[in-house]
């Protein structure tokens, strides 16, 4: 055991109603309902963050590694992938144009 871990079991048996109450309120954080736009970015950042892991195992030749059979398999797969990100891509696109710019400073009008 570190030193630092020594004191800090100490301070949590000794104190361990503040030591609860920390954890509880980080987990009331973590459990906290999202706002829109942490929503939208989290999972654009979740797509982004695959498209990149897979761009990166295709070029370091995964592709490659696969039969004639698996390449043709997954092929369907990526039209299927290709087609749902095209559709929620255009989806944005739509709402971001029905938003309009009156809709973009709805904000600060209102501060």
């Amino acid at each position: 055991m570190c030193p630092g871990a020594r004191g800090h079991a100490s301070w949590c048996c000794k104190t361990p109603q503040i030591f609860l109450r920390v954890q509880q309120e980080a987990q009331q954080k973590q459990d906290a309902p999202k706002g829109p736009a942490e929503e939208i970015v989290g999972e654009l950042g979740a797509l982004s963050g695959i498209a990149r892991r897979l761009q990166r195992k295709l070029q370091q030749g995964l592709w490659h590694k696969l039969a004639a059979c698996e390449r043709e398999e997954i092929g369907a797969h990526v039209q299927r992938a290709r087609a749902d990100v095209a559709r929620c891509l255009a989806n944005f696109d739509k709402e971001q144009s029905d938003a309009g710019p009156e809709h973009a400073n709805s904000h600060s009008q209102t501060s």
